[in-house]
């Protein structure tokens, strides 16, 4: 369990960095904006990503996941708004090498999105091992909170896919 973790860990500050490279996504966040993803793989389940509060510095980010039926507890997290992710606190030991990158417009649930994408070589120690992952991560400025719509990554020999499937706000 705490190996498929540490990858979904991976696979979130992978799709976070590319987001703030390509575009600074927080910096339209608006409280009860989220995103819900699925993930399939050697595991499945979901995650869902919501806004909890934005200052002009910082958002908070709610995320809940739940693998294989197990439902993990909820981390909050405060994100600078224009800091990348591989220099957060707890990311220091994150190394992202970006490795090509490209245009591609990607349908999902029925609504398209353009999107920026990159493959990219993620290393990051955790406090047993160091877990390398090789992740090809698609950004769009119409996604909320982090931008994130796809990524396909390998990590531990397994692919991991992780999709946005459902977007919205809950304050209406």
């Amino acid at each position: 369990m705490k190996r498929i973790f540490a990858a979904l860990v991976l696979l979130c500050v992978t799709g976070v960095t590319q987001a703030q490279d390509a575009d600074v996504p927080l910096k339209r966040a608006k409280v009860g904006d989220y995103a819900v993803y699925k993930m399939s793989g050697p595991a499945t389940g979901s995650m869902r990503q919501e806004v909890t509060a934005v200052s002009d510095k910082e958002v908070t980010i709610k995320s809940t996941t739940t693998i294989n039926g197990m439902e993990l507890p909820a981390d909050t997290r405060a994100y600078p708004i224009e800091s990348k992710s591989d220099s957060l606190p707890g990311n220091k030991d994150v190394k992202i090498v970006s490795e090509t990158s490209g245009k591609e417009t990607l349908k999902i649930g029925g609504k398209e999105y353009n999107c920026t994408w990159r493959a990219v070589t993620t290393s990051a120690k955790t406090e047993e091992r160091e877990v390398k992952s090789e992740s090809k991560v698609w950004i769009s400025r119409d996604a909320p909170v982090f931008g994130l719509v796809k990524t396909v990554s390998t990590t531990f020999g397994s692919t991991t896919t992780l999709e946005l499937s459902e977007v919205g706000s809950t304050k209406k």
